[in-house]
C-alpha cells in the first residue's frame, strides 16, 4: 500500500459504484480514511441500495465509513461532512463523483429529469463544498468529477457539467487564500475507471498543491488540460505525486 496519503480524510461522492468506487479504493489505498456517500441508486437516480456503500466500507475495512444516503439537499450533504469530521477526524480531500444520466435531447427532456439530473450532478456538488468549505485544512483538496458523453441525447448532462466547470473555477478563486485547491477532473466515455482514479488521485495529493481552477484528465495514456468546450489539449508536464 502507498502511504501518499496516510493521516488525510476523504469523502466521496457517489463512492460506492463506478468511477467514484474506483476512486474510493484508489484513496484508501494511497493511506486515505474514506466516507463512501452513496444512496445506492441505478444510473438513472432510481430506487435505492443502502447496502452498495456499506458492503464497499466493510471490503475495505479500516478507515472507510457508510454514509448511505443522497447528498443531494444542503442538509444531507452538511451531514455527510459532519460525520466524516467526527468519525474520522477531520477533513482533507473532497470528490463529488455522484451523477445521474436521463438521456434526451435539450427540448425533448422532460422537466423532472432534466431538474433530477441538475439536483444531482450539479446542486450537489455545490452543497457538498459549501458544507465542506469550514472542515477543510490548508491542504485541502477538492476534485470535481465532470463526466462527458457524446451525441444530441446529453441536454441536462451537457449543462450541468458546463455548470461544475464554473463552479470548480469560482471555487478555486474562493479556496485560494486558504491554501486549498479545487479542480476539474474530466472523465471522458472512452476512459477507464483506473486511469481516471489515477488521475484523481493525483489531483488529491501533495503533487498537485499549486494546481488550482483547472479540468484534468486523462486522455490517450496522458494527463492533460481540457479547455471549456471539454476537448483534451496538450499533454501536461505536472510534478509526480508525493
Amino acid at each position: 500500500m502507498s502511504a501518499a496519503l496516510a493521516g488525510r480524510v476523504a469523502l466521496v461522492s457517489g463512492g460506492a459504484q463506478g468511477l467514484g468506487a474506483a476512486i474510493v479504493r484508489a484513496l484508501h489505498q494511497a493511506g486515505a480514511s474514506v466516507t463512501i456517500a452513496d444512496p445506492g441508486t441505478d444510473g438513472r437516480g432510481m430506487g435505492a441500495d443502502p447496502g452498495l456503500a456499506q458492503g464497499l466500507a466493510r471490503t475495505l475495512g479500516s478507515r472507510a465509513l457508510a454514509y448511505p444516503e443522497s447528498i443531494a439537499s444542503p442538509s444531507t450533504a452538511a451531514a455527510a461532512v459532519d460525520l466524516t469530521v467526527r468519525r474520522l477526524g477531520g477533513l482533507d480531500i473532497v470528490v463529488n463523483a455522484a451523477a445521474i444520466r436521463r438521456e434526451a435531447s435539450v427540448l425533448a427532456t422532460d422537466p423532472g429529469d432534466w431538474e433530477a439530473v441538475l439536483r444531482v450532478n450539479l446542486f450537489a456538488t455545490y452543497y457538498v463544498l459549501a458544507a465542506a468549505t469550514a472542515a477543510l485544512r490548508s491542504r485541502g483538496r477538492i476534485v470535481n468529477l465532470v463526466r462527458i458523453a457524446d451525441g444530441p441525447a446529453r441536454g441536462a448532462q451537457a449543462v450541468a457539467a458546463a455548470g461544475v466547470l464554473t463552479l470548480t473555477r469560482d471555487t478555486a478563486r474562493d479556496l485560494a487564500p486558504l491554501g486549498a485547491s479545487c479542480n476539474a477532473l474530466i472523465a471522458g466515455e472512452a476512459e477507464s475507471p483506473e486511469a481516471i482514479a489515477t488521475a484523481a488521485l493525483f489531483l488529491a495529493s501533495d503533487g498537485a498543491a499549486a494546481i488550482s481552477g483547472m479540468a484534468i484528465g486523462p486522455s490517450g495514456g496522458k494527463l492533460v488540460r481540457f479547455g471549456d468546450d471539454f476537448r483534451p489539449g496538450p499533454r501536461l508536464d505536472l510534478p509526480p505525486a508525493r
